[in-house]
């Protein structure tokens, strides 16, 4: 997944990057083609990405980045990290598709990761998972929306929470 302008993928990589700036240990979760991780990786982070779509994570897995760069081949919805193996990270970057990203959510509800940076392309879904992030002890420090869907009404929300 390609983000729909290089105005708006350029601002929500701007936001992960200022969310997650000296953090050591990223996942970036539901990567894609690693539209998020390739700005984690800029500061030097250990990045771990994970997504279901092999060619996409086959195609980040050759982009070069050898040590710093971890790539998973799974399915986040049925198999969502759990907590025991969230607890290596001080960041996570989350940009689930539609459906939102309700195990994934529980999971990361219930760890002590500090930093996350979810995206959300449905306001819905985003409700949903940011209510199970905050009924889990995060607090939302910022939220914009990003009006990268031109000439829609659709609208990407991208959101910094931290562990209190």
């Amino acid at each position: 997944f390609l983000q729909a302008t290089t105005a708006a993928e350029t601002a929500m990589q701007n936001v992960v990057y200022d969310a997650l700036e000296g953090c050591a240990r990223v996942a970036d979760l539901f990567c894609g083609c690693g539209t998020f991780t390739l700005p984690a990786l800029k500061f030097g982070a250990h990045v771990t990405s994970a997504d279901i779509a092999h060619d996409s994570v086959r195609a980040l897995s050759a982009s070069g980045h050898g040590d710093n760069l971890k790539t998973l081949v799974r399915n986040l919805f049925s198999h969502a990290l759990s907590v025991e193996e969230l607890s290596y990270f001080d960041g996570v970057i989350i940009d689930p598709p539609r459906a939102g990203a309700k195990a994934q959510c529980a999971e990361l509800a219930k760890s002590s990761v500090p930093n996350i940076v979810m995206v959300s392309c449905d306001i819905s879904s985003f409700v949903r998972d940011a209510k199970t992030l905050i009924d889990g002890g995060y607090k939302i420090e910022s939220a914009q929306l990003i009006d990268q869907f031109i000439y829609s009404a659709h609208a990407e929300m991208i959101s910094v929470f931290r562990k209190i």
